[in-house]
């Protein structure tokens, strides 16, 4: 006959129990144990620790705050009871005090390598101070150097940093230290896309996908297939990834996302068609069939379509203009000048064409070995930027324009998938600038827009970043929260959406905030 299992008897034994039970997933009954233990001992530090741990999980947080505060107040000297509280603080909109309790288990045990670790992803997450937060994932790694999640989060630092090669060498090293971790993969794939290696980012998140098939990891697939042009590919994941995360606004965005431009394809394939169809030879036929071409890549039909337009109406000035940017794109380079000269001759406004002119004229000056001569005028020029130009014209808050840099890099509303792409220009000889002065002072003329960070824009709690034409109103402006940057950046700048489309979705206070529903 067997005997019956005898029951833990102290409160030592209850605190083990109750952690096995954790560990397992049992929150209910590792609770009771933990009560209990509280109950036989109240000064048992470790079961308030453990039981802050239970309720934390169980999304108590205010409760497991008071269970931390009591496990300090029972034993100050426990370096891993700051560290748990200081995780709970830093998720609870608290980083300062997070902070000042990872600060304190340092002092206590100067080689805790997972309070650096913590204090580096309150300093990279929460306070945006990418060099002190690498710094501290540098010490975690000196004190441990097969600590896997700290190369993956310095990773993270360094991206925020534009440092792409060297986070993709730390995500490489943490997931050859723990090759089953799908959050490796699949920071490595957002890695590898930033740097345009889309086949080794789907790799990843297929990856990322078979070790955690969830909601998200299948939207961020989604979000390389539409990237490569698989819309089909992109739709099926973000229709898998709505069935495992029905209510997860992320996936839904990037849906309708996809969605849009699905049906945008399929809108300008018929439109492409009907042109093709046109008749008789009219030069404005012609240069729509040209179009037509143009688009389903058929260059040399497109070609013969616009000189047939232009035999036709030698004075037919779209056609020069398209004409110009085809022969660009064909490396006729003279012969795209002449007609983008023509083009502006019939068309003086046209913006865009002026914009590729530009274009033409510099690589005509490149493959001539020579330089771009130097404007006579003795006002400083804005440097020519790589990416769009964010401008500052206000230095009454150094703190606030850090952090607002910050803000533009890391922003909060992008999945960590979109950033905004831009250079910022802090020079006091360009404070106070305003939109109607900016394209007087840029040193080209190839950007089509450009953002000027003003007073408005570092004392407003929004940020409210001013955004202005350059193409095809020049002077007129929007502005946007620092949030929603990165999506007005990244359509402006692929043209995939026009000035237009964002000035008109602005509130009554001239402010974009993201799409109306």
């Amino acid at each position: 006959m067997n005997s019956p299992i005898r029951q833990p008897e102290t409160a030592e034994a209850l605190n083990n129990r109750g952690e096995a039970k954790r560990k397992q997933g049992d929150l209910d009954g590792a609770l009771a144990d933990f009560d209990k233990a509280i109950e036989l001992k109240p000064e048992l530090a470790a079961a308030y620790n453990n039981r802050a741990l239970v309720k934390k999980k169980k999304g108590d947080s205010s409760g497991a705050l008071a269970d931390y505060d009591k496990a300090i107040t029972l034993k100050p000297e426990s370096p891993i009871f700051y560290v748990n509280r200081g995780a709970l603080k830093r998720v609870s909109s608290d980083p300062d005090g997070a902070l000042t309790d990872f600060d304190r288990a340092i002092e206590i045990k100067p080689d805790f390598h997972e309070a650096y670790n913590y204090r580096g992803e309150t300093r990279r997450v929460n306070c945006y101070q990418f060099d002190e937060a690498i710094a501290d994932f540098d010490k975690a790694i000196e004190l441990k150097p097969d600590f896997a999640i700290a190369y993956n989060n310095r990773a993270l630092a360094k991206l925020s940093k534009g440092d792409r090669n060297g986070a993709l060498s730390d995500c490489d090293k943490a997931i050859s230290l723990k090759s089953d971790h799908p959050l490796y993969y699949i920071n490595r794939g957002k890695i590898k896309k930033h740097l345009g290696d889309f086949v080794g980012a789907l790799a990843d998140f297929d990856r990322a996908i078979e070790l955690k098939p969830d909601g998200l990891t299948w939207s961020h697939r989604a979000m390389i297939k539409y990237a490569q042009g698989d819309l089909d590919g992109a739709l099926n994941d973000c229709d898998k990834a709505i069935q495992l995360a029905p209510n997860s606004s992320t996936v839904k965005t990037r849906r309708n996302l996809i969605l849009k431009e699905k049906n945008n394809r399929a809108r300008q394939e018929d439109e492409c068609n009907k042109a093709l169809a046109l008749t008789p030879d009219t030069a404005e036929n012609c240069d729509k069939r040209g179009q037509a071409k143009w688009t389903k890549k058929d260059l040399d039909g497109a070609l013969a379509e616009f000189n047939r337009a232009i035999e036709l109406d030698p004075n037919y000035g779209e056609t020069y203009g398209g004409r110009g940017q085809l022969k660009w794109i064909k490396k006729d380079l003279d012969g795209a000048l002449a007609d983008l000269n023509k083009a502006l001759e019939l068309i003086p406004n046209w913006h865009h064409v002026k914009e590729i002119r530009g274009f033409v004229k510099k690589d005509l000056r490149e493959a001539k070995g020579e330089t771009k001569p130097k404007r006579k005028t003795k006002a400083k020029k804005i440097p020519q930027t790589e990416n769009t130009l964010a401008l500052r014209t206000d230095f009454s808050d150094e703190a606030g324009w850090q952090m607002l840099c910050a803000a533009i890099q890391n922003p909060k509303n992008s999945s960590d998938d979109f950033i905004a792409y831009v250079d910022f220009v802090s020079d006091r000889a360009f404070e106070g600038l305003t939109a109607e002065q900016l394209p007087s002072f840029l040193s080209d003329d190839s950007q089509s827009f450009a953002l000027i960070i003003d007073k408005i824009a570092l004392s407003n709690s929004e940020h409210p970043i001013l955004v202005v034409d350059l193409q095809n109103e020049p002077g007129q402006t929007f502005r946007v929260i620092a949030s929603e940057l990165w999506g007005v950046e990244n359509n402006l700048s692929i043209a995939n959406m026009g000035f237009e489309e964002f000035a008109s979705q602005v509130d009554k206070d001239g402010i974009f905030r993201g799409f109306r529903k």
